[in-house]
């Protein structure tokens, strides 16, 4: 049976495009699939995605989901994007819904789509199904691929954030640096493009001046900018510098995981106490009435 991956999206602003683009990196094509009278293959599927013949929704019909199916949602309360300790808390209550929720629908796993990781730890407390964070995961994954790393994010403002997590997560003493472009989280106003050569002069920075091994992109917003900052690096003589995109790298995680039957301790992650809560819109599995 497929393993059912729900990617969350701890915000309330629409991250649909990122969908498609995971489900070509995780998933294959089928055999004989055909699109518009066209047969669809590895070396047109990308033209057929570009003229819109395939989209999120269709590009199902031609992808083999007998291993892996992904699919998202995103709050329908909280902050428009986390930024702070602020947003984290506010989104948190909805957050942890939301995990039920996709345990409820039979999901296998759920993956919180945010380097900050918010209500990660109280999720998985909620649920017995594995709950990734994207920031653990990357940051793990960087600990292991290099001695030293830097993270390249939003704003200098997560600095603390990411320092208490890297404290948490045990990876501190490998951390060399953390850098930030200065943008908005949800990327508003900024071409894409332009965002990538920020991230680029950045991760080139880092390597040149604060000695990383490789990088950890600060933000899952920042999905599909690794390609273009190897390329950048290469260019500028630097090759063989992992790029650590921290959203596919939660979704191999969990995969991972799921293949193993493994999922988070109860030792560590016991189920919260039934008892009285109000005033949080979310599954009533732990409260008394």
């Amino acid at each position: 049976m497929a393993h059912h991956i729900r990617l969350l999206t701890v915000h309330t602003t629409d991250m649909s495009h990122k969908l498609l683009p995971l489900k070509r990196i995780f998933c294959s094509i089928k055999p004989e699939s055909v699109i518009a009278g066209v047969r669809v293959t590895e070396d047109n599927i990308d033209a057929l995605i570009a003229a819109g013949d395939l989209t999120a929704d269709t590009i199902d019909d031609v992808l083999d989901l007998d291993r892996v199916r992904l699919s998202q949602t995103r709050l329908r309360y909280g902050a428009s994007s986390i930024e702070s300790e602020f947003d984290d808390l506010l989104s948190t209550p909805y957050i942890i819904g939301a995990a039920m929720e996709a345990e409820d629908e039979g999901c296998s796993a759920v993956i919180i789509d945010c380097v900050g990781d918010p209500a990660l730890h109280a999720a998985r407390e909620a649920v017995r199904i594995p709950v990734i964070g994207a920031g653990e995961a990357a940051l793990h994954i960087a600990a292991t691929l290099g001695h030293r790393f830097s993270i390249v994010t939003i704003a200098d403002r997560l600095r603390p954030i990411l320092d208490h997590h890297m404290t948490t997560y045990g990876v501190a003493g490998q951390c060399c640096s953390i850098r930030a472009i200065e943008i908005s989280g949800v990327h508003s106003g900024h071409d894409a493009h332009v965002i990538y050569d920020m991230l680029a002069r950045e991760c080139l920075a880092a390597v040149e001046q604060d000695a990383a091994d490789l990088i950890v992109l600060g933000c899952t917003a920042f999905f599909g900018a690794s390609e273009y900052i190897t390329q950048f690096l290469e260019q500028h003589g630097q090759s063989g510098i992992p790029i650590i995109d921290p959203l596919p790298s939660a979704i191999g995680m969990a995969r991972s995981l799921l293949d193993v039957g493994l999922t988070h301790s109860l030792a560590t992650y016991p189920p919260p106490p039934i008892k009285a809560r109000s005033g949080y819109l979310m599954p009533t599995r732990y409260h008394q009435h």
